[in-house]
């Protein structure tokens, strides 16, 4: 029983491989004579003007929990609001290097 239970197992494995390999599409090399055109040398121009941009700011946050009057009526707290520093993380394209202009999106920076 265990050795029908291995060849069934074994079986279905290599019935199955073959249909789980990534079908390889090749580009063709020509159209119509015409050699495809390739995007290395514009990639080799431009990847080094792809920036990293991180910000923090400081913003005021309120307890949630003290807008529930069951707390309020236990906690009876003024209402402090509390600091925390907000980040945020996202990319951006050098625009003009010499004045140090990036182009990102606006949740980024905004704030």
């Amino acid at each position: 029983m265990k050795l029908l239970r291995c060849c069934a197992l074994g079986l279905a494995i290599l019935t199955t491989v073959p249909f789980g390999l990534p079908a390889l599409a090749a580009l063709p090399a020509e159209v119509d004579n015409t050699p495809m055109p390739s995007l290395a040398p514009m990639l080799d121009r431009t990847t080094l003007a792809v920036v990293n941009v991180a910000s923090k700011t400081r913003v005021q946050v309120r307890n949630p929990f003290f807008d529930d009057p069951i707390f309020q009526r236990f906690f009876n707290r003024p209402d402090v609001p509390q600091e925390r520093v907000q980040q945020s993380l996202g990319s951006g394209v050098i625009v003009d290097a010499a004045k140090g202009l990036v182009l990102t999106n606006n949740h980024v920076v905004e704030r």
